[in-house]
């Protein structure tokens, strides 16, 4: 299962959101009945456009606990300052994909930015188990 990690502007929108993830798929070569869950930081779960787009996806939208942001956040290859300086986070799409994908899971690669939206796609792996982050629902 993949695992879109996303992190953007609170100028995104959903379809900003949605063409990231659906570009960042189609750069790594995946297919769209592949994407699993959309993945983000508790920080964004009042943003309606993550929602929407999560729901145009097609795919459960989960919120990653701050433990596996923390474990997640020491193996990103990205570093961004910003970031760091908003969310303590060295990359919030990666480290939310990474997150999301649970034990055993892995980055397809770096992010990639889409103007005011970051996307990383991670793959989860075979030891996964339990519920990756806190669902939407």
């Amino acid at each position: 299962m993949i695992v879109a990690g996303l992190g953007f502007s609170s100028r995104a929108s959903v379809a900003e959101i949605v063409e990231a993830v659906r570009a960042t798929m189609e750069r790594f070569g995946v297919a769209f009945g592949d994407l699993g869950l959309v993945a983000s930081i508790e920080k964004k779960r009042e943003s309606p456009a993550l929602a929407a787009a999560a729901h145009q996806l097609g795919a459960p939208l989960v919120f990653v606990e701050p433990a596996r942001l923390e474990v997640a956040a020491t193996d990103v290859p990205t570093r961004s300052e910003r970031s760091l300086a908003l969310t303590g986070l060295p990359s919030v799409s990666e480290t939310a994909a990474l997150g999301a994908a649970g034990g055993g899971g892995r980055l397809l690669g770096a992010r990639t930015k889409f103007g005011p939206v970051t996307c990383a796609l991670a793959e989860t792996g075979p030891t996964r188990t339990g519920t990756p982050g806190k669902s939407e629902e």
